[in-house]
């Protein structure tokens, strides 16, 4: 009775279930990231469960693969482990801090359970402004920046334009006020009108043209004589 008694121990021992699994210990708030998890056991498929608690609260999502989303880790994922397979599973954890958690495996009532630590902190702005250029493709990253040098460029030209048409409508103005006069109204008030140079010319043409024609008599008198 002794031997049988040592021998049932042993034997129970010897076939233990054994949970190993391979989890970071330190992540970023709400950003996805993996684990591994292996029962070696013989027969059956193991329901799988990553705990995370704060204030009783489960504060972690795992990615149920059946769904094709994340749902809260306080569920078990159903019959999601073969035994000796390594098998990969998806999670986030909601909440910056240290905490400890569990990640169980069940079948017939059974539950084996591994505990760890693990550290929660939000990412800086800038180093996720670094990882997303790195996670861009450089064909991205080159078009990005040759549109800025196209913006850049266009924004020269449009300013040397201004410019040379401002110089125009300078140049234009300061001769409409030079070749303005000033005539005084009917109610004896002086009044500035403008007068371009091509206006000034035509009212300065009845004159040459009558000079033109005396000096053109004046040539036939003479000649006539």
């Amino acid at each position: 009775m002794k031997y049988l008694m040592i021998f049932l121990f042993v034997i129970s021992f010897v076939g233990a279930t054994a949970l190993n699994y391979n989890c970071p210990s330190s992540v970023y708030l709400d950003e996805e990231f993996n684990c591994d998890v292996k029962v070696t056991d013989g027969a059956g498929l193991w329901d799988l469960k990553f705990e995370v608690l704060d204030g009783g609260k489960s504060i972690a999502r795992i990615y149920d693969s059946s769904a094709e989303k994340y749902k809260s880790a306080f569920y078990y994922l159903k019959e999601y482990l073969r035994p000796d397979e390594e098998t990969k599973f998806q999670v986030k954890i909601t909440k910056e801090g240290s905490f400890n958690g569990k990640i169980k495996a069940r079948r017939d009532g059974k539950i084996v359970v591994k505990e760890f630590e693990i550290w929660v902190e939000k990412k800086s702005s800038e180093k996720a402004a670094v990882e997303e250029n790195l996670d861009k493709p450089k064909d991205d990253l080159d078009k990005k920046s040759d549109e800025s040098k196209e913006k850049k460029e266009y924004v020269t030209i449009k300013k040397e334009v201004r410019s040379v048409q401002s110089d125009e409508e300078k140049r234009e103005v300061g001769e409409i006020v030079l070749n303005s006069v000033v005539e005084e109204g009917a109610n004896g008030t002086s009044e500035l009108i403008y007068e371009s140079k091509g206006a000034r010319i035509l009212s300065y043409s009845p004159y040459a043209f009558s000079i033109f024609l005396i000096v053109v008599i004046f040539f036939l008198i003479r000649n006539r004589w």
